[in-house]
C-alpha cells in the first residue's frame, strides 16, 4: 500500500456508489466546521479518485463552493479492504462515548459563533432563568445539560 497527499479538484472526486451512510443531516454541520476551523481532515480516495472516507466533507466543500482540496490517495488496497475500511471508518465512531466532565470543560470557553451543534431540541431544556442570566450558558450537545460560563 502506498499513500500520498495531493491537491485535487473537488469535482474530480467520485463518491462511492454503494455508500450506505446517509449523511444529508451532517453536511451543514461539517460545512460550518470547515468555515470556522478550515479544512483539516482530508478526504481519502483510492487510485481511481473513488472516496474511501469523506463523503460528508465532499458535500460540505461543494456547499461552500470550494473547488480544490488536499486529499489522501491510497493505492494498492484490494476491493475487499476498501469496503472494510469504509465500513470501519463510519461504524467505529458510533461506539465512542463522551466523558461529559471533559466535554463541558472543553465547551466552557470556546466561541462557536452561535453554532448549536445541530440540536435545537436542547434549547427547550434551558431553564427560564438561564436566558435572563447575565452569564452565558452552554448546552452540552451530548446530554443536553445546561451550564453557565
Amino acid at each position: 500500500m502506498k499513500t500520498e497527499y495531493v491537491m485535487k479538484s473537488v469535482s474530480s472526486l467520485i463518491p462511492y456508489e454503494n455508500n450506505p451512510r446517509d449523511n444529508d443531516a451532517a453536511v451543514a454541520d461539517v460545512a460550518e466546521s470547515i468555515r470556522q476551523c478550515t479544512y483539516i481532515a482530508p478526504i481519502i480516495v483510492d487510485e481511481n479518485n473513488v472516496i474511501l472516507a469523506g463523503h460528508t466533507r465532499l458535500r460540505a466543500l461543494q456547499s461552500l463552493n470550494i473547488n480544490e482540496c488536499e486529499v489522501l490517495v491510497v493505492k494498492g488496497l484490494s476491493e475487499e479492504k476498501k469496503r472494510k475500511f469504509r465500513l470501519y471508518d463510519n461504524k467505529t465512531s458510533e461506539f465512542a462515548e463522551w466523558d461529559e466532565r471533559k466535554l463541558m470543560e472543553e465547551l466552557s470557553d470556546v466561541d462557536f459563533q452561535g453554532y448549536d451543534f445541530g440540536q435545537p431540541e436542547n434549547k427547550e431544556k434551558l431553564p427560564s432563568n438561564a436566558k435572563k442570566s447575565e452569564k452565558s450558558t452552554r448546552v452540552c450537545p451530548c446530554c443536553g445539560e445546561v451550564f453557565e460560563v
